[in-house]
This record gives structure tokens, sequence and C-alpha cells, in this order.
């Protein structure tokens, strides 16, 4: 993957932005669409993809977005950014509505989702940052972070709950998918305290990143 090295710096263009801004709209049209018109839909059988679920697909899907795809359309071009993240929050309030009012999400849940997409985003602009400090070469250990914390972490709560009948729930607090989904949980399973260390988690690393 061609980025930003010492020595060849990132210029944001507008055509990158736009790509950009196309392509993470493109991901929340289709999570609604998919879930308001059923398409992935079998009778008998209890799809992801439900109304009722349209919200949390929408979630994941900006969260996969901003993990991997963005620094894949983006890096190179300059669209890696905290103004560029900016526009594709206001960009995608309307479809944000929509799925939260279709799945009747409270306010505060989307609130809380919000501030965890935006802590993970800190991460990746700081991360695609360093990258570009350091040369082409560091993208690789971006990619295997972004895959161990996304799919890594949640395999070995999957193998330890199998394996000794016990998972370690502290663990979805630095998986960001997990994280998202304590933030969407309500009732006597919710954690708010978990929901804070995952923000508070991808806030350091943010951090870290700047300061390497």
């Amino acid at each position: 993957m061609e980025t930003t090295g010492p020595q060849n710096k990132a210029r944001r263009t507008p055509g990158g932005v736009v790509i950009v801004c196309v392509a993470f709209l493109m991901v929340n049209a289709v999570a609604v669409a998919v879930c308001v018109w059923g398409g992935l839909s079998v009778e008998g059988y209890r799809s992801l993809a439900e109304i009722e679920n349209t919200y949390r697909l929408v979630m994941a899907g900006e969260l996969f977005f901003i993990m991997f795809l963005w620094p894949l359309l983006g890096a190179r071009r300059g669209a890696v950014s905290v103004p560029v993240l900016a526009a594709l929050i206001v960009i995608s309030v309307p479809l944000v509505l929509v799925a939260a009012w279709v799945a009747d999400v409270p306010v505060y849940t989307v609130l809380l989702t919000h501030l965890l997409l935006l802590s993970v985003s800190a991460a990746v602009v700081s991360a695609c940052r360093l990258v570009g400090r350091k040369g082409v070469s560091y993208w690789r250990y971006y990619y295997l972070a972004a895959a161990a914390l996304a799919g890594g972490v949640p395999l070995v709560q999957f193998l330890l709950l199998d394996l000794t009948g016990q998972g370690l729930r502290w663990l979805s607090c630095i998986a960001p998918f997990w994280a998202m989904e304590l933030a969407q949980q309500t009732g006597p399973d919710a954690s708010r305290l978990l929901w804070t260390v995952s923000v508070l988690f991808f806030a350091a690393i943010a951090t870290a990143a700047q300061r390497v």
C-alpha cells in the first residue's frame, strides 16, 4: 500500500476527500437498506440484518470503515484527518438518525456509540500519521494491530470460554466491535464501566501514537 513517508508527505486532495465521503455514505446507506427492506432475511431464520438491528449494523459498518477502509482509501490522499472525520460524522447524520429511529434506539445510546467511534477514530488518525512519519513498511503493523484488536481478541475470548467455561469479559474493552456492542446494551447486562475503559483505551492509543 502506497502512503506517505518522512520525505513524501501526503497532500490533501479534494478528490480524495470526496472518495472517502462517498464510500462512507455508501456503507451507511447499504446497512440501512439491507435491514429496512430485509434483503438478507430468510423465513424461519433470525438474521443480523433485521429492522431492529439497523442501528447496530450501521455502527458496525462505520467502525469497519474507520479502521480498515478509511486508511486504505484516504491515507495517501491526505484524507485521514480530524476535519475529514468531522465531515464524515456530519454527512452521515441523516442515515444514522433513520437507523436509530427504525430500531427505536434511545438518544443516550446514540451519544455513547458516537463517543466510542470518535475515540477509535482519533486512534486511527494518530496511527496513520505515525505510519506517515515512519514509512510505507509500517502499514503492515497497522493492519496487523487492527486485525488483532478486531478479530484476534474475540477469538481468544471464544477459546477461553470454550476450553474453560469462563470468558474474560474485560477483553471487550480492547476489542472495538465488542466495545460498540457494550455501548448499546441495556438492562442488567450493560456495563458502562467497561464502555468507559474502552473509550479511554483508544484515547490512550491516540495520545501514544502522537508522541512516538
